[in-house]
């Protein structure tokens, strides 16, 4: 889906749509579909596990009673067995100083990206050290910029970088069915502790648009996801960390759910559901 087409998409679609995002971030960037639908003023359920970038969610949206921030991620599991809980979680923190200085992992080599690599994954965050090519130039350039010197590091400088950064914790993760329940009135509610009034006082009858960005585990929340009992219009997740067998999975998924194929490129597929089964 080009910028355009999402554009109007979003634009024309009534105020008060539905958008939920699971791996918001912390709409930081201009080219994030979460945060154009709330600036056309939808309502939006956001869900980021890493606590500062879902404070600076909470603190971007602390005027606007259309947008809920959820401090969990989606539990990779299957939709009968889902029960809310924690998570191992594995990150690049490209703040830390131990390595200053190393000359195969100082994390200030590292493009600014890096510190987007996050993952419930220990093992994704390895094959990103394995995949991710750093060129010599990179290398040339950190040196010439930490030390004023081209030659200062060799070509392997990030060789170690990602996994020498590599810090873990536990996040929260919640269900979808956790999340989104049927309300008396025919729309969608929010069904989460201290949560209190729903997000509107007339509950959407449908998501309008669904975002998954979940390194590592976006076919997992492909799964789960309760297609058959929930209207939704579109899907949208980010393809670039999924290798081709897990790609023809998620395809095959939303096929069966009676979703058609709108357009893929590196960073976004992108699926809409013909009317009939979008409520």
């Amino acid at each position: 889906m080009t910028h355009a087409q999402l554009h109007e998409f979003i634009r024309t679609a009534p105020k008060g749509s539905l958008m939920m995002q699971v791996g918001a971030r912390d709409h930081s960037r201009d080219h994030d579909m979460g945060q154009l639908a709330i600036q056309y003023h939808w309502q939006a359920i956001l869900l980021e596990p890493i606590p500062w970038l879902a404070e600076r969610l909470e603190r971007k949206y602390a005027d606007n009673p259309l947008v809920h921030v959820v401090r969990a991620t989606i539990c990779p599991s299957a939709p009968a067995s889902c029960t809310p809980g924690v998570l191992p979680f594995s990150w690049v923190q490209t703040s830390r100083k131990q390595h200053h200085g190393s000359r195969t992992a100082d994390p200030r080599c590292l493009p600014h990206w890096a510190s987007e690599l996050t993952s419930l994954s220990y093992a994704h965050v390895v094959k990103q050290q394995r995949e991710i090519r750093f060129t010599p130039l990179m290398c040339a350039a950190c040196a010439q910029r930490l030390y004023h010197n081209v030659s200062a590091l060799d070509a392997g400088c990030l060789s170690d970088a990602l996994l020498a950064n590599m810090a873990n914790s536990t996040v929260a993760c919640t269900c979808f069915s956790s999340l989104l329940m049927p309300d008396e009135s025919g729309g969608l509610r929010m069904a989460l502790e201290r949560r209190g009034p729903s997000i509107t006082q007339q509950p959407p009858n449908k998501i309008s648009l669904l975002l998954l960005d979940a390194e590592g585990h976006t076919l997992q929340l492909l799964q789960q996801f309760p297609f058959s009992s929930t209207p939704i219009i579109r899907v949208g997740y980010a393809p670039y960390h999924m290798h081709a067998g897990t790609r023809r999975k998620a395809v095959a998924l939303l096929e069966r759910a009676n979703f058609t194929h709108v357009r893929t490129n590196w960073r976004h597929s992108d699926w809409a559901r013909a009317p009939r089964h979008s409520g």
